[in-house]
């Protein structure tokens, strides 16, 4: 009996443990998606909320271009929500969401998306488009970096610690209309006292870019590099 005691408490305190992880795991979740939203950054996470009755292959993409360019909402594809941490930003994030545009905007959003679609001609659906707001083309034309890759990912691993690894670090750059990156984002760590706006200029010293299409139209777009 005497040596059960200590294994129970032992037990005890580690199931405490746990439990306070979790809970200190969903409170960061759910601050980490109130500071997204407050930022303009808005995650739709599930594909819980979309009743999918597509027109074609196509038109999934034009919904997320739609919603996105009207909401600023960005639908994330292939979210697998495995965490504590994971699941409390995206309940969080939700109820945000549902609390500034109502619990209807997914299906709102999808028949004014439909009826644009099947009633607009392929090249006036551009009008959809926000031009102040920065897309992912890759569904499209993703833009194009006209001079040599290799040179930009010598300079990112130059310029950037790449938290330990050798390869497999990412990079987002952000293109504007002309070909030229205004902003960039990374989890690496910088190695030197350079500040973004030194690097973005060292970027675009090497060579501009092809810009991203929507719908024919020059967009500002997002691509990413493997360094």
């Amino acid at each position: 009996m005497k040596n059960i005691l200590p294994l129970f408490i032992i037990l005890f305190c580690l199931k405490s443990f746990s439990q306070t992880d979790k809970i200190n795991d969903c409170d960061k979740g759910k601050a980490k998606a109130l500071k997204d939203f407050n930022n303009g950054k808005l995650l739709c996470r599930s594909n819980n909320h979309f009743e999918f009755n597509s027109v074609d292959g196509k038109f999934e993409h034009f919904f997320e271009t739609y919603i996105y360019s009207k909401h600023s909402i960005f639908v994330e594809d292939g979210t697998y929500l495995t965490s504590k941490k994971e699941i409390c930003y995206t309940q969080k994030m939700d109820s945000l969401i549902f609390e500034k545009f109502g619990e209807n905007i997914y299906k709102i959003s999808r028949k004014e998306a439909k009826d644009i679609y099947v009633n607009t001609p392929y090249a006036e659906r551009s009008k959809i488009i926000d031009l102040n707001k920065t897309y992912f083309t890759t569904n499209h034309s993703s833009p194009k970096f006209i001079g040599n890759d290799q040179d930009l990912c010598k300079l990112f691993k130059t310029r950037f610690n790449a938290n330990g690894k050798h390869d497999g670090n990412i990079i987002n750059l952000y293109i504007n209309i002309n070909g030229v990156v205004f902003d960039y984002d990374t989890k690496d760590i910088l190695k030197d006292s350079n500040n973004k706006a030194e690097i973005i200029t060292e970027i675009n010293a090497l060579g501009r870019f092809v810009p991203g299409y929507l719908y024919n139209i020059k967009v500002n777009s997002k691509t990413w590099y493997w360094y």
